[in-house]
């Protein structure tokens, strides 16, 4: 099974302002977020220091140490894992983008500018690993950018 992450980024590459508020996120309808999280076979989420997947059949929780272990066990599931960047799962994305447990991250590159800091995505420190595939506008106001990433080591030959 594939772990795609999603993000809504700012262009100065912030997933929340600085007290943690995502007030400027688009409406999840609107731009394919409900779409992703819908049509997803599980969904994985960070709450009070545990890693919980959640599948139409069980909720299962794990501490973020054995996460790996976990989903390396759900490899043969069909379909995909869905991870959507916020806040309170910002301390386990650098885990799961250093142990390459991460097939796919789809960004949608919001209109704003939060200058003043908040949580920013920790892609950037593992740029070299990941190859951009896919860019495109929307095709409604306001114009964003959705573009799709992919580990160098899961590129297909």
């Amino acid at each position: 099974m594939k772990l795609i992450l999603q993000a809504q980024i700012t262009k100065d590459g912030y997933i929340a302002r600085k007290d943690g508020l995502r007030d400027w996120y688009l409406k999840p309808e609107l731009f394919g977020v409900s779409n992703f999280l819908g049509n997803a076979s599980a969904m994985l989420y960070y709450e009070d220091g545990k890693c919980v997947i959640v599948t139409g059949q069980e909720e299962i929780s794990v501490e973020p140490s054995l996460l790996k272990e976990q989903l390396s066990s759900m490899a043969t599931l069909s379909g995909y894992i869905a991870l959507e960047a916020s806040p309170q799962s910002a301390p386990i994305l650098r885990t799961l983008m250093a142990a390459h447990c991460i097939s796919e991250i789809r960004l949608i590159h919001v209109p704003v500018k939060l200058r003043k800091g908040g949580i920013r995505f920790p892609v950037s420190e593992f740029k070299s690993h990941w190859k951009r595939i896919s860019i495109e506008p929307s095709d409604r106001e306001p114009c964003v950018l959705f573009s799709t990433y992919r580990e160098k080591t899961n590129l297909p030959l």
